[in-house]
C-alpha cells in the first residue's frame, strides 16, 4: 500500500470515504465527486479467487474469465499478486461499475476489498472477518500460509456463525491456538457465541467505523 494515496472504498454500490473528522461516510455514486485523483479504491465483488502461479499461468484468457463468470464481456478483469501464495488474486466486475467508478475518479488504481486481508504479513494461526449486513469475508490462516479465503453471502448473524465455523473446520485451524481479526460490524452476538465455543482464543475486536482496520 502507498501510504501516500487516498483509500476509497466501494461497499454496497456506494463509495466510502474518510472525512475531516476521521469518519468512513457512505457516499452514493451519483453524488459522489471526487478531489483527488490519486487514489485507491477498494471494491467489494463476489467474483473472485485465489490461482496458484503454475496453474494461472498454464490457463488462457479464456480459461480464466469463464471461471469466474458465464458472462466475461460484461465485465472487466484484474489479477493481484499475493506473494504468500505464490499466486494471483484474479477478480472481475461488472463494466458499468467500473467505468462508472472511472468516470468519477479517473486514474484511481483499483483493488479488489479482500486484497488487504490476504497480502500484508501473515500470523501464524489467525482467522480474520469482515462481516457486513449482507455478507461476510472470511480468511484462515495457519502455519503462515493462506487456506482459505472467501465470500460469503449472509441473511443473519447465524449464517455468518455458520460460515466461520465451517472454514476453521475446513482449514483445520480446530485444534490450533489462533486468533480472531473481527472487523466490519461489531455485533455482540456473534463475538459472545465465538467467545464461548472457543474461549481460550485472542480476540482483536476492530471498530465498526474503522474500515482501514482491513490492512492491520
Amino acid at each position: 500500500m502507498n501510504n501516500d494515496k487516498e483509500i476509497i472504498f466501494f461497499l454496497d454500490h456506494q463509495f466510502f470515504q474518510i472525512d475531516d473528522s476521521m469518519i468512513w461516510q457512505p457516499i452514493s455514486i451519483d453524488t459522489f465527486e471526487s478531489k483527488n485523483n490519486d487514489v485507491n479504491i477498494y471494491i467489494d465483488s463476489s467474483h473472485f479467487s485465489l490461482i496458484p502461479d503454475e496453474i494461472f499461468d498454464q490457463l488462457s484468457k479464456d480459461q480464466k474469465e469463464i471461471f469466474l463468470t458465464s458472462n466475461p464481456k460484461d465485465f472487466y478483469f484484474f489479477n493481484t499478486p499475493v506473494p504468500q501464495l505464490s499466486g494471483k488474486l484474479f477478480w472481475c466486475e461488472k463494466n458499468i461499475i467500473i467505468e462508472s467508478i472511472n468516470a468519477k475518479i479517473p486514474g484511481c488504481n483499483l483493488n479488489h476489498f479482500i486484497s488487504p486481508m490476504i497480502t500484508k504479513k501473515l500470523s501464524q494461526n489467525q482467522l480474520k472477518y469482515f462481516l457486513n449486513k449482507d455478507f461476510i469475508y472470511i480468511v484462515c490462516i495457519k502455519e503462515k500460509k493462506i487456506k482459505i479465503a472467501n465470500r460469503f453471502i449472509i441473511k443473519n448473524i447465524d449464517d455468518a456463525l455458520y460460515f466461520i465455523l465451517s472454514l476453521i473446520k475446513e482449514s483445520d485451524l480446530i485444534n490450533s491456538n489462533f486468533n480472531f481479526e473481527c472487523h466490519g460490524e461489531n455485533n455482540g452476538g456473534i463475538i459472545k457465541k465465538l467467545k464461548t465455543i472457543f474461549p481460550n482464543h485472542q480476540f482483536n475486536i476492530h471498530p465498526q467505523s474503522d474500515l482501514k482496520s482491513i490492512f492491520n
